[in-house]
């Protein structure tokens, strides 16, 4: 095990140094540029909304979320949030919005107490464009299994699930009368897409004036 993964090598195949060559384009990457090259080939094309998803979920971005999530670390969320922060279309997504919120964690993701790969997505975003944090609040035992393992019929179970929304005091109000409210949600992984349609009809009957869009780091 390389005790300075992601610190002096990359986070992801620790073999190669993207302190120099990363540094020098804008600060500390955690991804190397082999890695990111590897991404890359993965990307999706098109601008948002009509693509919402930046890349598929195969090869070395699947290897990358997996690690980043396994292994929960600094260095790992590092590399796909910068990843996501550099990308054109999060820009976009991030201009067009009001308000930012994160598909919430499983119940095994909280009780372990590591970062959420969404969420820390969302709340980076949020902050590099001053947009507040819009919470998504699951019921405690909420998704015991991880998406990828469960049936259809379990996801479609998650529409009888109960979220609850929290919404920072200046966007309960609309800017106009009659304007609506724009709410970028933000997933990880994106798998058959019944999940991010529940918390986007949950957004819509607790917000008033609600137009909900999404933007996925990846999808199946």
């Amino acid at each position: 095990m390389n005790l300075w993964r992601g610190l002096t090598t990359c986070s992801h195949c620790a073999k190669n140094d993207p302190a120099g060559r990363l540094g020098s384009r804008g600060g500390w990457r955690g991804l190397c540029d082999h890695c990111l090259w590897a991404l890359n080939q993965h990307r999706t094309h098109g601008d948002w909304p009509d693509v919402n998803h930046l890349f598929q979920y195969r090869a070395e971005v699947r290897d990358v979320i997996v690690k980043t999530k396994s292994r929960g670390g600094h260095p790992e969320f590092t590399g796909c949030v910068r990843v996501f922060l550099d990308e054109p279309r999060a820009h976009a997504a991030a201009a067009w919005c009001d308000g930012v919120a994160a598909a919430p964690a499983s119940f095994w993701s909280r009780i372990r107490g590591r970062p959420h790969l969404a969420t820390e997505l969302a709340i980076e975003l949020a902050a590099q464009h001053r947009k507040p944090v819009i919470r998504i609040i699951p019921p405690v035992l909420w998704r015991l299994r991880k998406q990828s393992m469960r049936s259809s019929g379990q996801r479609n179970a998650d529409q009888e699930t109960a979220f609850k929304v929290t919404v920072p005091a200046n966007l309960t109000k609309t800017r106009f009368t009659g304007s609506s409210i724009r709410v970028l949600l933000i997933d990880d992984v994106r798998t058959s897409g019944v999940t991010l349609g529940v918390l986007a009809g949950t957004l819509s009957a607790q917000i008033a004036n609600a137009e909900i869009r999404s933007l996925v780091f990846a999808a199946k």
